[in-house]
């Protein structure tokens, strides 16, 4: 027998009918898929389009704008006196939909499994929609919680420590995909590295995983990033000061107590990825995923690296929705930027640039401008926010320490040598 809940189907659209404020809450969270019984089913859909324009769903709206029998509609809206019990009605029929998905999940499963050419991308999905099932639990809040829940929602970027630049985009946001470019040497790991630190300073969980390099040569750009002392000292181990060696040791026993974790991966596929990053996000482990970089991402091998790309960042973008967390892919730039006098990118240098600006919502250039013209100060970097969905633009200047391969934020003193 399939589950259902009859009586708290009809139960839920007595207190719809009744009472305007379990309206106000409850109808953004049901769907017709919730109520199983065809006559509820057809009625909820009467009441949710009563309700959206503008009108209150009683007993008597509801008969006039319904093709069902005002008896039968009249039977239901006397289930119940009062809409006071609608939380548990909803939490019943909720749990008979979630029985009734995973069932149509299990059918698909076992029909997908036989004709399946990627299992790897079947896995992927199937997890993706158990998690879906399971975490379909949406709280219940009042008005007045409603209101109270989009005020901290506006305190939730992540502040990235680069002062200027969360000026300009408030920070990292969570469900949203940033892209960090560059051509080679303008320091795009260095510039993940830089942010998740940062992050992972403040206590918020962070997941980079390195395509490029593996975990000695991330450990030492940390230890160096950390500690101030040069990164090429520190690969070779030679000429280390007394002081030098103390700070390393410092640096090491510091990290250890940072809530960041170094995935090297060989050739992953972006489902890799976001299958590692979710049991890490279930774990409490993962609050913002970094990825170096997007080039290095293995593909499904579609017949064009455009749709390639697309694949990657179209999963990113719906890993960072799924798990609720902001992801940062970093990406190389084409040769293009080289072809300008001041080699300034832009959002066209993207190779597959309009799938990556569609999925992306906001894009940062890293551009270091003595490495294209001498005479420009070596120490000087510029990060240019080419895209914001949710702000505005900009450019922002930051200190690159290349000796410890950092991004700081900018002072001038530094800078001059004062």
């Amino acid at each position: 027998m399939t589950p259902h809940n009859p009586d708290s189907e009809r139960a839920i659209l007595a207190c719809l009918m009744q009472d305007r404020e379990v309206c106000d809450i409850l109808i953004p969270k049901l769907t017709e898929e919730h109520f199983f019984v065809s006559l509820n089913k057809a009625l909820f859909r009467t009441i949710k389009k009563t309700y959206e324009s503008g009108k209150f769903p009683d007993l008597l709206t509801t008969t006039e704008n319904s093709k069902i029998q005002a008896s039968e509609i009249s039977e239901i809206y006397c289930r119940v006196s009062t809409g006071a019990l609608y939380p548990q009605y909803f939490e019943n029929i909720k749990e008979s939909y979630k029985k009734r998905r995973l069932l149509a999940l299990g059918r698909e499963i076992e029909q997908g499994a036989g004709e399946a050419d990627n299992v790897d991308e079947l896995i992927d999905t199937i997890q993706e929609r158990l998690h879906e099932v399971r975490d379909s639990k949406s709280p219940i809040y009042t008005p007045l919680e409603l209101i109270v829940e989009v005020e901290v929602e506006t305190e939730l970027p992540y502040k990235t420590g680069l002062y200027d630049l969360d000026k300009i985009t408030g920070g990292l946001s969570k469900k949203e995909l940033t892209i960090i470019a560059g051509r080679p040497s303008m320091g795009k790991t260095a510039l993940g590295l830089t942010i998740g630190l940062n992050l992972a300073k403040a206590e918020a969980p962070v997941a980079f995983f390195s395509l490029e390099m593996g975990e000695r040569s991330v450990g030492q750009r940390i230890i160096s990033m950390l500690s101030g002392v040069e990164l090429q000292k520190i690969r070779t181990n030679e000429d280390l000061s007394a002081d030098e060696i103390e700070r390393i040791t410092n640096a090491k026993i510091s990290f250890t107590s940072y809530p960041f974790k170094t995935l090297p991966e060989s050739s992953p596929t972006i489902y890799d990825i976001r299958a590692e990053a979710r049991k890490l996000n279930r774990k409490g482990e993962c609050e913002i995923v970094i990825i170096d970089y997007l080039q290095y991402v293995k593909t499904s091998n579609l017949d064009s690296y455009v749709r390639e790309l697309g694949e990657i960042t179209r999963e990113a973008k719906s890993m960072a929705k799924e798990l609720n967390v902001p992801v940062v892919m970093l990406a190389q730039l084409s040769r293009t930027t080289e072809h300008r006098t001041d080699g300034r990118p832009r959002l066209a240098d993207i190779r597959g640039s309009g799938e990556i600006e569609q999925d992306a919502d906001v894009v940062i250039f890293a551009h270091r401008p003595h490495y294209y013209d001498s005479a420009k100060e070596e120490r000087m970097a510029e990060l240019i926010v080419a895209k914001n969905r949710n702000g505005r633009t900009g450019m922002t200047e930051l200190i690159w320490n290349g000796d410890c391969v950092r991004f700081e934020n900018m002072d001038w003193r530094k800078v001059k040598g004062e």
